[in-house]
């Protein structure tokens, strides 16, 4: 009985790691997932959403990944990107290359348990909200950077690029 509860731990634990990695070097680009609400005429979203990697698990095998999305102007996207309170590592400010193209409209950080204290080494997401403002294209920039082996310094892990191009309606 005591072995069956230990494999079982460890399967779920396993699966919940598979679950909660990033992106690999096999994905496909990103591209916005549009919402139900989008009509069918529409030759670019109005909403959508982009799963990103999670900081530093996803940069593991390699030092920066590319994505690219396109979006209607007033148009809105919501960025999620993983992370693991437990690793000394963390999403540096996000930098918008040309921001009269895109700005943040918000940016929080949600953990798994809401309201209660997250198990150690919980994978939460941080996410932004981000408005479409004018027809142009422009690249958001988050590096995930952690602290060196005596913890004093950050160190960067890798870069994520998400190439946004934004037109008329």
């Amino acid at each position: 009985m005591h072995r069956s509860k230990i494999l079982l731990t460890l399967m779920l634990s396993l699966a919940f790691l598979s679950l909660s990695c990033g992106p690999n070097q096999e994905s496909p680009p990103a591209s916005v997932s549009p919402s139900p609400e989008q009509t069918s005429g529409s030759a670019l979203p109005e909403e959508g959403s982009i799963r990103g990697p999670s900081c530093p698990e996803s940069f593991e095998e390699q030092e920066e990944i590319k994505e690219q999305t396109q979006l209607e102007v007033q148009g809105t996207l919501k960025l999620t990107l993983g992370r693991t309170p437990s690793i000394p590592c963390s999403w540096n400010a996000l930098e918008i290359k040309d921001p009269s193209v895109i700005k943040k409209s918000d940016r929080q950080t949600k953990w798994p348990a809401e309201g209660s204290t997250p198990q150690p080494g919980a994978p939460g997401v941080m996410i932004y909200q981000l408005r479409a403002l004018e027809p142009g294209n422009t690249t958001l920039t988050l590096p995930c950077t952690c602290l060196d082996e005596e913890g004093s310094e950050n160190q960067l892990e890798g870069t994520y690029l998400l190439a946004v191009s934004v037109g008329e309606k």
